[in-house]
Parts: C-alpha cells; structure tokens; sequence
C-alpha cells in the first residue's frame, strides 16, 4: 500500500486505498491520520464480538466510537455551516 499504511495495518486488516485516499489524508491531515493509524493498530476484533447479542446496539460500534472519539473529547460533531 505504498509508504503511507503501515505494514502492522495491512497485517491485521485487508485494505483498499480507493482514489489515493490514505495518500490524501497522510499529507493533507497528518495529525488525523496518524490517529486513525493508532486506533486500527489497537482494535481487535473477536470472534466472541461478533456472537454477542447486541440488541438495539452490539458492544462493536460502541467500542469503535470509543476508540475513535475517547481520543478528542469533544470531537464527534462537524460543522457543515459555510
């Protein structure tokens, strides 16, 4: 995938790089992308993940969120206003 997803990431996960996204992202938000690095580098997900009954929510989106958004407190919402 080139100099911009590190091995460790095409290790754990099977990655597409549509439209040179990751090269865009690597170089126009650095800091961002080094932080989505990270939280693939620390999700793991099991077996047991999948199994467990989630009712209205599983436990797999919740630890995602948790992961991506405990990092920013705050971050979670995005203007759209011009």
């Amino acid at each position: 995938m080139g100099d911009y997803i590190p091995q460790a990431i095409e290790d754990l996960y099977e990655v597409h790089n549509f439209r040179h996204a990751a090269e865009v992202l690597a170089t126009g938000c650095s800091a961002e992308f080094e932080e989505l690095m990270e939280a693939l580098a620390g999700f793991r997900l099991t077996t047991a993940d999948i199994l467990a009954p989630g009712g209205n929510e599983s436990q797999i989106p919740k630890r995602v969120a948790a992961l991506l958004f405990g990092r920013r407190a705050g971050s979670r919402r995005a203007s759209t206003a011009t």
